[in-house]
């Protein structure tokens, strides 16, 4: 993750500064999110029937060398270099599916029912801290030295977690899939219509996700007019946000295991309006602070009731599936965002997608 936030300053950057920044975001949001949506039934397919250790040591070495290509690209910038960079990203994502249903899968096998709390919490945690340091450590490689050394830096991260994964135990599937990957929406389906709650926990970051699609835009745009640097205020903005995710499970508190806490959703939509229509800038920080409050709350309270109610059989695909659904809905939140519409087009979509989740959210409360 140290690695990843590195690039994800460094092609922010990139993207920001074309000559078409707002069409050149959108489609790094498109790279970022459509992979996992595009991928879900063979990435979680595959994780339901091969050893999760093996796919993650695949992955992990194939994305180094992906990375190390885009840092030799970088090195000498061209129309020609930025394309194929953002070509390389893309697959760099892809396999990032693979990579990220196998880990999700493998998590309750790991830690246990009684800890998936506990672990997910933590992840969120290292995942905030990782968020604050490596962006601000990011920006400030970008603004010294430029965008091959952030990406250099993630290629060697990636080499380090292949090498960490291949010393852990096997992964097996704990219940190995006996239906092909042509079944895997099907067998879902299934899954989702004969528990209401399953549903609405698979379904509790769409709203968050759509705010977060279009916060990619906008905090990209107001980066470039809030200072001389620009990917330092883009990382600073990030670190704002990272610091409240972290906090947010802890902070905000889910009544059971099986809750999604979908609404705290309503928090992501206030403070992503404030943000939004604020004129003074030194507003920024917080309400990205209290954004992130929430929607790591979000993130941690679902996935634990996702993988406490999903069945055993399906670990691999629902996986797959809950980490699809927000990424394409927040590449439809980058999309709007990036159109005539603007921001407010976007947080007007996730109201509305709160709205129905919170309707069905109570149908399914006793």
């Amino acid at each position: 993750m140290t690695g990843d936030w590195f690039t994800y300053v460094a092609i922010s950057q990139l993207a920001a500064s074309d000559a078409h920044p707002s069409a050149s975001l959108v489609a790094v949001a498109a790279s970022h999110t459509l992979p996992r949506w595009v991928l879900a039934p063979w990435a979680g397919s595959l994780a339901d029937r091969v050893d999760r250790r093996t796919i993650l040591v695949a992955a992990q070495t194939a994305r180094a060398l992906i990375v190390a290509a885009m840092a030799l690209l970088a090195l000498r910038p061209s129309p020609s270099h930025l394309v194929a960079i953002h070509a390389l990203h893309l697959a760099r994502m892809c396999l990032g599916a693979f990579a990220d249903a196998a880990l999700r899968s493998a998590l309750p096998a790991l830690v246990g029912a009684d800890n998936l709390r506990w672990a997910h919490a933590r992840s969120g945690l290292a995942w905030s801290a990782l968020l604050c340091a490596a962006t601000a450590l990011g920006g400030l490689t970008v603004a010294a030295t430029g965008v091959a050394a952030a990406f250099a830096i993630d290629a060697l991260s990636y080499a380090g977690s292949a090498a960490l994964f291949a010393r852990v135990q096997a992964l097996p599937p704990t219940e190995p899939a006996a239906s092909s990957p042509a079944r895997t929406w099907r067998d879902l389906r299934d899954a989702l219509r004969a528990d209401r709650r399953f549903s609405t926990a698979l379904f509790a970051k769409v709203p968050a996700a759509l705010v977060q699609g279009a916060l990619f835009v906008l905090v990209a745009e107001r980066a470039q007019h809030a200072a001389a640097r620009p990917a330092i205020a883009l990382a600073a903005m990030h670190v704002a946000r990272g610091i409240g995710a972290g906090a947010g499970p802890f902070v905000l508190r889910s009544r059971s295991a099986d809750d999604p806490a979908a609404r705290f959703g309503w928090i992501v939509l206030l403070a992503a309006g404030c943000f939004c229509f604020a004129p003074q800038r030194w507003l920024a920080l917080p309400l990205l602070f209290a954004l992130g409050l929430a929607t790591g709350a979000t993130w941690v309270h679902s996935s634990v009731a996702v993988a406490s109610l999903g069945p055993a059989s399906l670990r691999g695909r629902t996986a797959a599936a809950e980490l699809a659904l927000p990424a394409v809905t927040q590449w439809l939140g980058a999309l709007v965002a990036g159109s005539p519409m603007g921001a407010p087009g976007a947080l007007s979509l996730a109201a509305l997608a709160l709205v129905a989740l919170s309707v069905h959210d109570r149908e399914t409360r006793p």
